[in-house]
């Protein structure tokens, strides 16, 4: 599909898109020089779309996207070290990420007992109210 029809589709800008491909992260099929996206691009999209969500920038997602190309090339051309920098920096992005977890997983427990007393304040209002009704109406 082409590149108006993809872009409502997968909800990314015709700029980010035409940006994606210069810089390498989602690169569509060229057919008489115009992009043709497919079903593959929309779950790249997706992909890209979860992991600048986990904060990781555009150039480390271009190498997850790239990771069967650069480790073959690595091996090849028996640069260990690019391997290891890679390693590293996914080993850092996910320990990122599981303190980010523990982050939210608190604040939910903070957000559920607020909640809960919330509740429970609404309830004894709602009694109250109640109470006074009933005597008031007596």
């Amino acid at each position: 599909m082409e590149i108006g029809k993809f872009s409502k589709e997968s909800g990314l800008s015709i700029d980010t898109l035409r940006y994606y491909d210069k810089i390498g992260v989602l690169v569509p099929e060229k057919i008489n020089n115009r992009r043709q996206y497919t079903n593959d691009d929309m779950a790249i999209v997706q992909l890209i779309t979860k992991l600048k969500v986990c904060d990781f920038t555009l150039d480390e997602i271009k190498n997850i996207l790239d990771m069967e190309h650069i480790v073959e090339e690595a091996v090849e051309d028996d640069h260990l070290q690019i391997l290891l920098d890679l390693k590293t920096t996914f080993a850092q992005k996910k320990m990122d990420m599981g303190i980010k977890m523990n982050e939210i997983v608190t604040t939910l427990k903070i957000l559920d007992k607020a909640m809960t007393r919330l509740d429970q304040v609404m309830d004894n209002q709602t009694l109250i109210k109640r109470i006074m009704e009933e005597k008031h109406g007596d």
